[in-house]
C-alpha cells in the first residue's frame, strides 16, 4: 500500500508542478529562457516517465506467476504501482503542457 501512495503522491506533484526543479539556477536567465528550460525540463521527464511505465509493465508482466510469501498476494499487483503511478505522471505532465501553451496562446491572441 505504501508503494501505491508514493507513486499516487508523485503524480500529485508533477500535476501540481512542485516536485524537484532547476528553478534556482533557471531563474537566472530572462523568461523566455526560463520557458524554454522549463520545456526541456517537462520534456526529459516524460521520457524518464516513459521508461518507467514501460519497464514497469515488464516487471508486472514478469511477476504475475509470483506470489508474496507474507501477504499471499501476487507480485505483480503489488509492481503495478510503478505502471499507474507512471501513467498517472505522463497524463498529468501532458495536461500541464497543454495548460501551459493554451495559456500562451489565449494571452498571444489577447494582444
Amino acid at each position: 500500500m505504501m508503494v501505491y501512495l508514493t507513486f499516487l503522491g508523485l503524480s500529485v506533484g508533477v500535476k501540481r508542478g512542485v516536485l524537484i526543479n532547476i528553478e534556482a539556477f533557471m531563474n537566472l536567465f530572462p523568461p523566455q529562457i526560463q520557458n524554454t528550460g522549463a520545456l526541456f525540463v517537462t520534456l526529459l521527464n516524460m521520457a524518464f516517465f516513459y521508461v518507467l511505465l514501460r519497464y514497469g509493465v515488464k516487471i508486472v508482466l514478469f511477476t504475475l506467476r509470483q506470489t508474496s510469501p507474507a501477504m499471499g498476494v501476487k507480485m505483480g499487483y503489488i509492481y503495478a504501482s510503478i505502471a499507474i503511478g507512471a501513467a498517472l505522471m505522463m497524463l498529468h505532465s501532458v495536461d500541464n503542457l497543454l495548460q501551459k501553451f493554451s495559456n500562451k496562446a489565449t494571452v498571444n491572441s489577447h494582444d
